[in-house]
């Protein structure tokens, strides 16, 4: 009976600290210090709070919301759920949103995010992400089960990509459907394969890779289908000559 008095007084005491603890100063010593987060205009408790504006790697984003899970303090550890609104002063459109579960061990340098569902336009990540111009707008949604970041790149990423309501926007505009990709980690490196969807009109397969030096190589094939609009079939002449089966090749290099 002592013993358990004991442990709900300790219980009670901690969750007090971190409840009124300052903000800042919890976020600061949670965060890894090469993790290169921004925070400004922090209001609320370190239980539940907001961030007028997070800021990361050059990219950022207004009203950053979360809510502190307590009990895995117990276990030395930080989690919380955080949201993110569609506003951001360094997108192109402000129409990204983001959610995930997250948690950090006090004493460790590794993040790890779960249930991780995120969605944007195209044009609103195309800058930031380093993408060259693409006659395509479209949205991309982000389903990851787990992610786990040591220092400052996912050492472990499962989940998937979509790219869908995807339209082609060189002259008259005309539908693409929807376009996927499984994402996973090997040899240090995240990796993508993609494929078109069922709605997809034109057929697409390949593969992706980004390593943490940020270096990454695509390799992929195109092929015209029965659907595919006449403007985008002729357009991928320009790849060069097709495969016996009629497909199209084409690689790319570089660093985001």
């Amino acid at each position: 009976m002592t013993g358990r008095l004991i442990a709900l007084f300790l219980c009670s005491l901690i969750f007090g600290l971190i409840q009124n603890a300052p903000v800042g100063k919890v976020l600061a010593l949670a965060l890894p210090a090469d993790a290169g987060i921004e925070l400004y205009e922090l209001s609320g408790s370190v239980l539940r709070g907001e961030a007028g504006y997070v800021r990361a790697r050059g990219v950022g984003a207004k009203d950053v919301r979360w809510e502190l899970k307590p009990a895995q303090l117990l276990l030395l550890k930080l989690a919380a759920d955080i949201e993110v609104s569609a506003q951001s002063r360094d997108l192109a459109i402000d129409n990204a949103w983001l959610f995930a579960s997250i948690s950090k061990p006090l004493f460790s340098d590794v993040i790890r995010l779960r249930d991780v569902e995120a969605t944007a336009a195209l044009e609103a990540v195309q800058q930031a992400l380093k993408i060259p111009f693409l006659p395509v707008s479209g949205q991309i949604q982000l389903d990851l089960d787990d992610v786990r970041i040591r220092g400052q790149f996912p050492e472990t990423v499962r989940g998937s990509a979509r790219f869908f309501n995807a339209q082609w926007t060189l002259g008259r505009p005309a539908p693409l459907g929807s376009y996927q990709a499984e994402i996973s980690t090997a040899e240090g490196q995240i990796l993508a394969l993609i494929a078109d969807g069922e709605d997809g009109r034109v057929a697409l397969e390949g593969e992706a890779s980004l390593d943490a030096q940020r270096q990454y190589q695509l390799r992929a094939r195109l092929k015209p289908k029965l659907e595919t609009p006449t403007p985008v079939a002729n357009n991928m002449k320009a790849l060069g000559r097709t495969d016996s089966q009629g497909w199209y090749s084409f690689s790319q290099q570089g660093a985001l």
